[in-house]
């Protein structure tokens, strides 16, 4: 449809006047997704319009048949090959398979809480294109909320190695090392994101995870509030001191970290926002 379509485009510029609102809309739309949007499903709106171009290219060409222009058919012709073969190249590191596709049937059944109906789609996603960090990810996910931690952990793992020190992925394995007794890898995996992040708060959290599940809550004291001064009003950072200190018996050292999470612009959701809420209240009633 592009290479035709645009052999269309160019035999109604001819037209300038009469066909403008027709050609216009195609150099001026184009341009403002390569401006603003740069996603590829941004394109449907000018298929119409490239299949009604195109079909003035075949009438065109049809009309010139007739005629016999055989100059007109040879570069009209040319055009379109040029344009076909420009338009079959595609980069190796464009994925065409069917692989985003499936992940987001997958992802959408995991964030309805179907984790069991997700994982066929999931699986299905990583098996078209094993480079498909983000399926793996939420593969992991699944297999997470299914029980199965063994597997999980190695999503999540061959996810890391696709996209090392990813910040959804990391604070989830560190987790699931902590919770499987693994503490070395956890505090392996924790050091290796903050070296890669220094600039941001968040690792410090997935550190202080790691080194609370090693015994070490002095160190991830120092880890959490290493990151708020990083950001001090890092939710993750804030949330996790404040139950750490409510956890060792000290509601009142509670408080203000909680507070500052409850209040924080960075909260991944409105409920993480209630929550934090609700375990301020708590402990502010405790240091009462």
């Amino acid at each position: 449809l592009f290479p035709l379509g645009m052999v269309g485009l160019w035999l109604a510029v001819r037209e300038r006047r009469r066909l403008l609102p027709l050609w216009g809309f195609v150099p001026v739309y184009a341009l403002s997704i390569v401006l603003f949007f740069v996603c590829s499903r941004y394109r449907a709106p000018l298929l119409p319009v490239l299949a009604v171009l195109a079909a003035h290219a075949l009438v065109e060409g049809a009309r010139a048949l007739r005629e016999r222009r055989t100059g007109a058919l040879l570069r009209g012709g040319g055009v379109w090959i040029a344009l076909l073969g420009v338009s079959s190249f595609v980069p190796e590191r464009v994925d065409t398979t069917a692989a985003k596709g499936l992940w987001q049937l997958g992802a959408l059944e995991l964030e309805q809480g179907r984790a069991n109906e997700a994982l066929p789609y999931l699986y299905q996603s990583v098996e078209a294109n094993p480079g498909f960090w983000v399926a793996r990810r939420d593969l992991g996910s699944a297999l997470r909320l299914t029980a199965q931690p063994q597997a999980a952990r190695r999503e999540w793992e061959r996810a890391l190695e696709l996209s090392p020190g990813d910040l959804q992925v990391t604070p989830l394995l560190v987790e699931l090392h902590v919770a499987l007794g693994d503490g070395a890898a956890a505090l392996g995996i924790a050091r290796a994101c903050v070296e890669l992040h220094p600039s941001l708060a968040g690792p410090r959290e997935s550190l202080a995870v790691a080194l609370l599940g090693s015994g070490e809550p002095d160190a991830a004291r120092a880890a959490l509030l290493a990151g708020l001064r990083l950001d001090r009003d890092d939710f993750a950072c804030n949330l996790r001191l404040g139950l750490m200190e409510r956890d060792l018996g000290d509601p009142c050292a509670a408080v203000e970290p909680l507070a500052r999470a409850a209040a924080s612009p960075s909260a991944p959701s409105v409920r993480a926002r209630e929550t934090a809420h609700e375990l301020w209240d708590e402990v502010r009633r405790a240091c009462q």
